[in-house]
């Protein structure tokens, strides 16, 4: 019954994670400039994830490529009876996510004529925010409808207690 459940998360998680390779290949970010200098239309340069980010680029596809292989994992239901694939599908997810939102909030400036020029957000910045996220949530929807991680406190208590009495013998 576990598995099942854990379907749809899966494909959530599997689709996202390719939509998010494609938004690399789209505008992410277009340099702030006017689109009309002295009554001429000018085209404004654009830039994908692929050129306008340093080492980011590396980490978002490394991500979501470790994304689409924890969502086939759960679709396979490999590991099925474990939370494992779950929360890494989750923590994928929220690598990815932190990196889009850090790309977006910290956006790269381009040098033109000897002064840097700021940029602006572009569709396919917000397509991979949306589909980071929904990574994320699929990771989540995953280990809430999979296996739980089980922590027996009553272990601990023993663990403890045995630690102490052996001190206590010791002293």
């Amino acid at each position: 019954m576990e598995s099942r459940s854990q379907k749809r998360p899966g494909v959530l998680g599997a689709a996202a994670a390719l939509v998010l390779l494609v938004s690399m290949f789209l505008d992410w970010y277009r340099l702030d400039l006017p689109e009309r200098v002295a009554g001429r239309q000018i085209d404004v340069p654009t830039f994908t994830a692929f050129e306008g980010l340093e080492r980011s680029d590396v980490a978002l596809v490394i991500a979501a490529v470790l994304a689409l292989v924890f969502a086939g994992m759960l679709l396979a239901r490999v590991l099925s009876d474990s939370p494992a694939p779950a929360l890494a599908l989750f923590a994928a997810g929220f690598f990815a996510l932190a990196v889009v939102v850090y790309r977006g909030s910290s956006r790269p400036g381009r040098l033109l004529f000897g002064r840097e020029v700021d940029t602006t957000l572009q569709f396919g910045w917000y397509v991979a925010l949306v589909a980071a996220g929904a990574i994320t949530l699929a990771g989540i929807l995953a280990y809430l409808a999979g296996p739980r991680l089980q922590l027996d406190f009553d272990d601990f208590d023993e663990e403890e207690e045995s630690g102490a009495d052996a001190r206590r013998e010791r002293a």
